[in-house]
């Protein structure tokens, strides 16, 4: 087999191809990029436990014998084309000894192959109607609740992203028992309607996948889902559930609301920036600052308290009602923070139930809720100066 590539255009298809390559995995099948002859072009494979990519690369002279087919290492490959100094790059695949090499007139270079037949391809088998639907839209729901995911696997399905599209809407959800990531938006005439469980690997992947195609397509199946736009199909497994449902997280978000303000998102930003210089790996406490009688002197208090140091900063806040104090974690706080796209965020306070208060971020159809958590035992400074 033999075929003329462009580097750049090569480069943005391979590029793409390796988040779905087990990198790790070096010498087996799921490390590997699999060429295989598409009419006038190549099909690239690249799969890993969760995920499979097949891209249509473009190519140019192609030449092959019936049923040929050859894997490259991914990773090797792509790091050898981000250094290659010309943009035509002639290949050839040797299948006695078992080569590809590429290059040009002054530059050549070997990559051992495999075998074709070491790829076994997902057994991917439709179950209703596909959808289409916008790719900004269905990866905007992802990008808010797939950091939400837990990543261990004994909590599964928690380790999924749950997935509805239904009356015009599509929502996602997220938890890790800590907290819970919600995002609900509208999409008008949609086709049909889908409730899929996503691995969060998989969601990671179509957020960084689909950032600039158009509509993309999702045809669910019997234990994948399978997502196309332009040159590309993605196949993806379902989450297992071992006989766990997905719980209902949409009833934590209606708790009986105690307090809200709206504020700057720049403010709060700085202001936990500051307090994880005391707080990173801990908790930081949130008061809203009641107003006096004349209606003044209210706000929003982030402190945090530890052996390294204190941190106090009072906010200014545009709106607030209501009187609340919780204590969260630093890093949920801030991580959720950082998925606000408008410069003003509000802030809930919701009752769950008596004396448990949590902390929800609101920012239109995206919802986190952030669990409390019990305050270290950390010593009272002007204890310790007695004690001195």
């Amino acid at each position: 087999m033999k075929f003329t590539l462009t580097r750049s255009t090569a480069l943005t298809v391979l590029k793409q191809a390796l988040k779905t390559c087990n990198t790790k995995a070096k010498g087996q099948a799921d490390s590997e990029f699999l060429f295989k002859p598409d009419d006038n072009a190549l099909l690239v494979t690249s799969l890993n436990e969760t995920s499979e990519q097949n891209i249509v690369l473009q190519c140019s002279d192609l030449e092959f014998e019936q049923g040929e087919s050859f894997s490259v290492s991914g990773q090797a490959l792509v790091e050898f084309l981000q250094q290659f100094p010309e943009e035509e790059v002639k290949c050839l695949y040797n299948p006695d000894d078992s080569s590809f090499v590429i290059g040009s007139k002054k530059t050549r270079f070997a990559f051992p192959t495999g075998s074709g037949s070491d790829f076994v391809p997902f057994n991917f088998q439709s179950h209703g109607k596909a959808i289409e639907l916008p790719s900004s839209s269905l990866r905007e729901v992802l990008k808010s609740t797939a950091f939400a995911a837990s990543h261990d696997y004994t909590q599964a399905p928690l380790t999924a992203v749950h997935l509805k599209i239904a009356d015009d809407e599509i929502v996602a959800e997220a938890c890790d028992t800590l907290r819970i990531s919600r995002h609900v938006t509208q999409v008008s005439s949609l086709s049909d309607e889908a409730e899929l469980l996503l691995p969060y690997e998989t969601a990671e992947n179509l957020v960084s996948l689909i950032e600039d195609v158009g509509d993309i397509t999702i045809q669910p199946g019997q234990r994948h889902v399978r997502f196309a736009w332009g040159d590309t199909t993605f196949t993806s497994t379902l989450e297992n559930t071992i006989g766990k449902p997905y719980p209902e997280l949409s009833k934590f978000m209606q708790g009986k609301e105690i307090g809200r303000v709206k504020i700057s998102k720049g403010n709060l930003s700085t202001s936990l920036k500051l307090a994880g210089l005391v707080a990173k790996d801990s908790y930081v406490n949130v008061v809203i600052k009641p107003l006096d009688k004349d209606g003044l002197g209210g706000g929003l208090v982030i402190s945090a308290n530890e052996q390294a140091g204190m941190s106090l900063d009072t906010l200014i806040v545009q709106e607030q009602s209501g009187e609340a104090e919780v204590n969260v974690a630093h890093r949920f706080f801030s991580k959720a923070v950082d998925f606000v796209n408008n410069p003003w965020v509000i802030i809930s306070f919701r009752e769950l139930k008596e004396n448990t208060i949590a902390l929800v971020l609101v920012d239109g159809g995206f919802e986190h809720l952030i669990f409390p958590v019990t305050p270290n035992a950390t010593p009272d400074v002007e204890d310790e100066e007695s004690e001195d």
